[in-house]
C-alpha cells in the first residue's frame, strides 16, 4: 500500500479548498484518516481521501495521515500546511490637502506575507507629493489641483491588490471682507 501524495499545498484564507489524495496498492476499499495532529480549522478528510472546506484561522498546520485497505494494510504519511489571510490595503481615501501643508500620510494594510511592497501604478501624483515603497503619500503641494491615481501593494509571495485613490489639493479658506 503506498501513499501517492507527497505534497499538499496551503494557501490563503477564507477561500474554498479541495485536494484529493492518492494510494495504490492494497485491496479495495482504501480509506483515509488522521492519525495525528489535526487539519486547518474548517478543512475536513473524507474517508475516500477528500481534504475540503473553507480554512478559516491562518497559522502552520502539522499532521499525518493514515491510509488503510479493507485487508488491514497501512500506509503513513506526514503533511504540513500553511495558510495565511488574504492580502488586504485597508486605506481607502486620503483626505484633502490644503496648498502648501506638509503631507505624510502611511497607508496600512493587512494579510498576505510581509514584508509589503507599495507603488503608484497608473495616474500621477499633484506635483510636490511622493509615494514611496513603504506606503508614505508626503510631500507638499503648492498648486490647487484635483488627481486620480492607482496604488498597488504586493507582498513578498507576489500577490497584489490595487486601488484608485482621488486626491484634492485646495486653497485654505479665506476671509476677504474684514468689515461689514
Amino acid at each position: 500500500l503506498v501513499i501517492g501524495t507527497d505534497v499538499i499545498s496551503g494557501g490563503t484564507t477564507g477561500g474554498t479548498y479541495f485536494v484529493f489524495l492518492r494510494g495504490s496498492g492494497g485491496t479495495p476499499p482504501l480509506s483515509w484518516s488522521i492519525d495525528s495532529g489535526s487539519l486547518p480549522t474548517g478543512l475536513e478528510l473524507l474517508s475516500s481521501g477528500l481534504i475540503r472546506g473553507t480554512p478559516s484561522v491562518p497559522g502552520e498546520y502539522s499532521f499525518r495521515l493514515l491510509l488503510e485497505d479493507s485487508k488491514g494494510e497501512m500506509a503513513i504519511e506526514n503533511y504540513a500546511l500553511s495558510f495565511i489571510d488574504p492580502l488586504v490595503m485597508e486605506t481607502f481615501i486620503v483626505a484633502d490637502v490644503l496648498v502648501g501643508t506638509q503631507v505624510n500620510q502611511a497607508f496600512s494594510a493587512s494579510g498576505g506575507e510581509k514584508p509589503y511592497s507599495w507603488e503608484v501604478v497608473d495616474g500621477g501624483l499633484p506635483d510636490g507629493l511622493s509615494f514611496d515603497t513603504s506606503g508614505v503619500l508626503k510631500g507638499f503641494s503648492i498648486n490647487p489641483t484635483s488627481s486620480e491615481f492607482t496604488v498597488r501593494l504586493r507582498d513578498s509571495l507576489d500577490s497584489f491588490v490595487d486601488r484608485q485613490i482621488s486626491l484634492e489639493v485646495v486653497e485654505p479658506v479665506k476671509i476677504k471682507s474684514l468689515s461689514l
